[in-house]
């Protein structure tokens, strides 16, 4: 019972994880230094730079040959990969 309360929380925690990439992805197409929506957008960078950082490095050759940063779609399916490691780890556990 605690198990599976612990996972389900660990999902929440996961879905809002790529929840604030999605929306730093948005809101670095529309904000302005100054700007309302800037400071949330600084705020979500704190969070989230430290996750993008060993992505980054491995996507930096592409970024500066297309001009795309790959890195928020490839942390994204990396946070959905570790949740499903640890669920199919963890399901023979908890019943």
């Amino acid at each position: 019972m605690i198990g599976a309360k612990l996972l389900l929380a660990v999902y929440y925690f996961t879905l809002v994880i790529q929840y604030m990439i999605l929306a730093y992805v948005v809101l670095s197409w529309f904000s302005r230094p100054g700007g309302q929506t800037f400071r949330i957008y600084q705020k979500l960078g704190d969070i989230l730079e430290p996750l993008f950082m060993p992505f980054r490095r491995l996507t930096r050759g592409i970024a500066m040959r297309t001009g795309l940063d790959f890195t928020p779609f490839i942390t994204i399916i990396a946070v959905s990969m570790i949740y499903r490691l640890i669920f199919a780890v963890t399901s023979g556990f908890i019943r």
